[in-house]
């Protein structure tokens, strides 16, 4: 495919996302960086360098890029792009900025129905600020 696109940042992105599934975090990031160069725009390309950072326990990083994602999609946020919220409140949890991290997980959850896992994000987040009532309400 990436012979017959050639110039399309498609065929560089699948091939990423498969040496990512397959745990390859250093060819995955070749991949989505060529895919990068040639598109910048394409937030679903800085969605998967997050994942990969995020990966490397690089949070901050990662963090960058999932905003970089919400930046793109500022105009059109729709239930597609609730992991990437739900992501970036992990970054903001792993970086110890508690308060990102709680609006970007209610933000995750006014994006599609009600998900067990951004609650539990939740009730671990108020858990870690020394909330414990409220984590467990």
């Amino acid at each position: 495919a990436a012979r017959h696109f050639c110039g399309c940042h498609l065929p560089p992105l699948c091939i990423g996302t498969a040496y990512l599934r397959a745990n390859n975090l250093q060819l995955a990031e070749l991949f989505f960086s060529h895919s990068r160069s040639i598109c910048e725009t394409d937030p679903l390309v800085h969605n998967e360098i997050g994942v990969i950072h995020y990966r490397n326990k690089e949070y901050g990083q990662a963090a960058a890029a999932f905003e970089r994602v919400i930046d793109l999609t500022a105009d059109q946020m729709i239930d597609v792009w609730e992991p990437t919220l739900f992501n970036l409140g992990h970054c903001c949890r792993k970086l110890r900025e508690y308060e990102k991290a709680l609006h970007y997980y209610q933000q995750a959850l006014s994006s599609v129905a009600p998900m067990a896992s951004t609650y539990a994000a939740i009730g671990f987040t108020h858990h870690l600020m020394g909330e414990v009532d409220t984590a467990i309400d």
